[in-house]
């Protein structure tokens, strides 16, 4: 009897604590839908318009940086009236309404709001010229805050499931916190090199970690980091064939872009990659180069992949969040 007593009572105070703070606030279920996805619930009139066209145009545009053509997200559109309750868990709805009352085009981002983490954006305007002036004008952000937006949730993803071993390796080694999400490998552990991979039978995604002491010559500008891309490759990264290593594509499109995320200034590039000598493999790179975790040093971190006949802008993003995840 006392033991029942005591069981019911640890239930009471179970729902208690789990009880919200808020009892306004209405429990949200977890998102669903594949990542990169978008549903854009329109009318049919807008959809089939030049501003719908503007719109797939902007979120449907090419991702930077992969061999095949994969569009920066995965449209799924909808009218008003086929959006039903489940959709609304969707983790990225983009609504346009229009209205006489929307004198100036508006572009508003809304999260969680019928499940999390969610990002909901709705654009209003008066006509199809308004919402064409909407995009042209926001079209960017709304980009950067759905990126941003899926980022955070890989970063949680991994931050909830890591291989805290070789995260010590690599602070032991580098001076710095990466999220190295759980089934990684550790393939080469240097005092000031790691080669980290996760291998599948679709794909192969390799992680490589340098450090080395800060270089005043070094021009920070694209040619320059190639160079020095090029150099750390030679060195660790051979091929299957003797004399053969990793380098750069050099005749694809290379990405540059130099800023600051969380107070951290990162030089980022993006390209392809081959093997040189021999070796018949390639794919897409992302690779950072920021301030070291030991004094007087910078660390070079690059995240490659290698999956024939596969998409692979998700597996970027993947590599992305664990390299962002830099503390």
């Amino acid at each position: 009897m006392k033991k029942l007593v005591l069981i019911i009572v640890s239930i009471i105070f179970f729902c208690i604590a789990c009880k919200d703070k808020n009892p306004n606030k209405p429990f949200l279920v977890s998102i669903i839908g594949r990542s990169g996805e978008i549903i854009i619930v329109a009318d049919n009139s807008i959809w089939t318009s030049i501003a719908g066209d503007t719109l797939r145009n902007c979120l449907a545009a090419s991702y930077p940086a992969l061999p095949q053509d994969e569009p920066l997200f995965d449209i799924i559109h909808m009218t008003s009236s086929n959006f039903a309750d489940l959709y609304k868990s969707h983790r990225n709805l983009l609504f346009i309404e229009t209205g006489a009352e929307y004198n100036q085009p508006q572009v508003e981002f809304s999260k969680n709001v019928w499940a999390k983490p969610q990002m909901v954006i709705t654009i209003k305007a008066k006509n199809q010229e308004g919402i064409i002036q909407a995009i042209q004008e926001k079209g960017d952000k709304i980009i950067s805050v759905l990126e941003d937006t899926e980022r955070k949730r890989q970063m949680a993803i991994h931050h909830d499931n890591k291989e805290n071993k070789i995260m010590e390796k690599i602070k032991l080694n580098h001076g710095i916190n990466l999220d190295i999400p759980f089934g990684y490998n550790l393939d080469i552990n240097q005092p000031n090199f790691n080669w980290i991979s996760l291998e599948s039978e679709h794909a192969m995604i390799g992680l490589l970690i340098k450090t080395m002491p800060v270089d005043t010559t070094l021009r920070f500008e694209k040619n320059a980091l190639l160079n020095l891309r090029d150099s750390i490759l030679n060195k660790h990264v051979p091929g299957r064939v003797d004399g053969s290593y990793m380098t750069t594509e050099r005749k694809a499109e290379i990405y540059y872009n130099n800023y600051s995320y969380k107070g951290r200034n990162l030089i980022e590039l993006r390209g392809l990659w081959k093997m040189k000598n021999g070796d018949f493999m390639g794919g897409p790179f992302i690779s950072i180069l920021t301030k070291g975790g030991k004094p007087n040093t910078m660390v070079y971190i690059e995240g490659y992949v290698f999956a024939p006949a596969k998409d692979k802008r998700n597996y970027i993003r993947q590599l992305e969040a664990i390299m962002y995840s830099i503390k």
